[in-house]
């Protein structure tokens, strides 16, 4: 698709199709944006990923955001080709302003790769040039990447150019001449952080450290940073005058991370710094101990931190979850298009007195999106249609204030690969059905910085110890647990699972039998996120069996999935007889 992209890309520009699309944009939307999606393929080989924006560079202009993402993309993605070891680093400063307020901006990027000759120079903006055209090369793409994109910066009355020596590593920059928004909105002004003054900064990879470092001293903050977790930990025993810790996972993997950052929680609460090619990012957090994926973003950040120093949680205070009340109202839209879920998380957050939106499916949440602004969305993943990745990306373009608007996944069951899918495709956090009141709070708290005393529920794990083993295809005291202690909400939430099961049965026999993998796949999704709040344990065994299975192979007639298949099936008509003999109790 990349490849047949830039040949359009560049038909279009020989044959002077190609026109800018000049709106405001945000320089550090794009460049995190850029960053975000490159990250993997960085942090798979181990390279560190950077952007510095110096403090004169206007925050907004005009200009055309898609293609200067996609010249951003371009030399990014040629840097992290050709770099096998080190780090890559996007770098934006003022170069002049003319009589007519036009600025002029320089973007570079700069690797630590091998470098190019001075042959290379010559041919290395051609069209289907590639800097090493030998048939071992191991980097693959068109060749016409750097073509279009000097075309690109040509089109925005820039300049293209290569600083580079063989062995030294490259220096890619481009110029593009821009007007800068308001002059009152040019340079980003901080408010105080509540709570917040002085940070700790661990983070061994100095281009990161610099980076982060410079982002959150712009949100006003001070900094005191840290190469070694030697060095941290003599400042930590002399000192207490800091409000938060940022712990680099480093080359650590996270388990170890998060083991170091509980070691920290008696002094102050901590944010932890991932890698964004996590395969094992942990379900739950200990309590004052929050994730972000790096590279880190400044606008994340700060919402990060507003979230984790404003008291948002009370670990020890017990509560009911009717009288967990955050301090403002949120408007809260909820996608899902299953009814079960949608029912109960509108009704956790009612009782907080938070005023909620519900849509059943993409369409119906974009609609709602283009009339009225919500504080936060919670978005379902996998919906008929249209995907909540796509939806959220369409929201996400429907203006400015939606850039940055916080959007959690809320996903029944979400393998390693699709949870770091779920982050790189502009959603800010996920959440694992069956979500609890105190998780729901705890990432509402984390993102929106409202506060709240939170109630102390048992997670699943723990009502999974606590409920004893029952014969019952309904688990019938865990169904209210899971439905925040509220009997009459779990008796409509079971009511709905068995209401549906009969077309379930269907679709799944009709679909396995027709060999139909995706209506297999969603229909399967849809009833393991409902018996997740039902306490259906047989069901949802099978179930998340089953969707594993699915998602790891495309073939129906493996044996694994026709198992799958019967155990979904047979655990089906195991709770419509289980529902017809409490029916007939009834008449009895």
């Amino acid at each position: 698709m990349t490849m047949l992209n830039d040949i359009l890309d560049f038909s279009r520009i020989e044959a002077g199709k190609l026109e800018l699309d000049n709106q405001q944009l945000s320089i550090r939307e794009v460049i995190d944006d850029v960053l975000a999606i490159m990250a993997p393929a960085a942090h798979h080989k181990s390279l560190e990923l950077a952007s510095f924006i110096y403090e004169d560079t206007p925050e907004d202009i005009i200009g055309d955001k898609l293609r200067l993402s996609q010249i951003l993309t371009n030399l990014v993605s040629n840097a992290i080709k050709f770099t096998s070891y080190g780090s890559v680093a996007i770098r934006v400063m003022l170069e002049q302003v003319d009589d007519s307020d036009v600025h002029t901006l320089k973007f570079t990027v700069t690797d630590t790769g091998s470098g190019l000759t001075s042959e290379q120079h010559s041919r290395i903006f051609n069209a289907f040039s590639q800097a090493d055209s030998s048939r071992t090369r191991q980097a693959g793409g068109t060749g016409l990447g750097l073509a279009i994109s000097k075309s690109l910066v040509e089109q925005m009355q820039g300049e293209i150019g290569l600083d580079s020596d063989l062995g030294r590593g490259s220096t890619f920059w481009f110029t593009i001449r821009a007007h800068p928004i308001k002059e009152e909105n040019v340079l980003f002004k901080p408010e105080p952080i509540t709570g917040c003054h002085h940070v700790l900064l661990y983070e061994p990879q100095e281009l990161s450290r610099l980076s982060i470092g410079h982002q959150a001293q712009s949100l006003g903050l001070k900094v005191t940073s840290f190469q070694s977790l030697d060095e941290l930990q003599t400042y930590v025993e002399n000192h207490h005058n800091y409000d938060l810790l940022l712990l680099s996972q480093g080359d650590d993997r996270l388990q170890r991370t998060v083991r170091i950052a509980e070691s920290y929680l008696t002094q102050s609460p901590v944010l932890i710094l991932a890698m964004a090619g996590n395969t094992n990012h942990p379900e739950t957090l200990p309590t004052g101990i929050h994730c972000l994926l790096k590279p880190v973003a400044r606008n994340k950040l700060l919402l990060a931190i507003q979230g984790m120093t404003s008291n948002t949680l009370s670990g020890t205070d017990v509560m009911q979850p009717a009288k967990a009340v955050f301090e403002k109202k949120l408007d809260i839209l909820i996608v899902d298009d299953n009814q079960v879920n949608l029912k109960l998380l509108e009704t956790i957050l009612l009782k907080m007195n938070q005023s909620v939106t519900t849509a059943h499916n993409g369409f119906e949440a974009i609609e709602y999106c283009h009339q009225k602004i919500f504080d936060l969305i919670l978005m379902d993943v996998q919906m008929p249609d249209i995907d909540g990745l796509e939806t959220t990306r369409r929201i996400r373009n429907i203006n400015n204030i939606y850039k940055r608007i916080p959007v959690i996944a809320v996903t029944a069951h979400a393998l390693p690969e699709e949870r770091k899918q779920i982050l790189q495709s502009g959603m800010d956090d996920y959440m694992t059905k069956p979500v609890n009141t105190r998780q729901l709070v705890t990432t509402i708290s984390h993102w929106t910085g409202n506060s709240v005393q939170a109630p102390d529920e048992p997670t699943e794990e723990n009502l999974s110890r606590q409920v004893k083993p029952n014969l019952s295809p309904i688990d019938v005291e865990k169904s209210i647990k899971l439905a925040a202690g509220n009997q009459e909400l779990a008796r409509e939430m079971l009511a709905m699972l068995l209401g549906g099961l009969p077309e379930d049965l269907q679709t799944i026999e009709e679909s396995f039998r027709n060999n139909l993998h995706e209506p297999l796949l969603d229909r399967v999704h849809r009833l393991h996120g409902a018996c997740r709040y039902c306490a259906a344990p047989r069901l949802l065994e099978a179930c998340l069996e089953l969707e594993t299975d699915l998602k790891h192979s495309a073939h129906l007639n493996a044996p694994n999935i026709i198992h799958g298949v019967e155990e979904v099936t047979r655990a089906i008509k195991e709770l419509l007889d289980w529902q017809r003999s409490k029916e007939a109790e009834a008449i009895a």
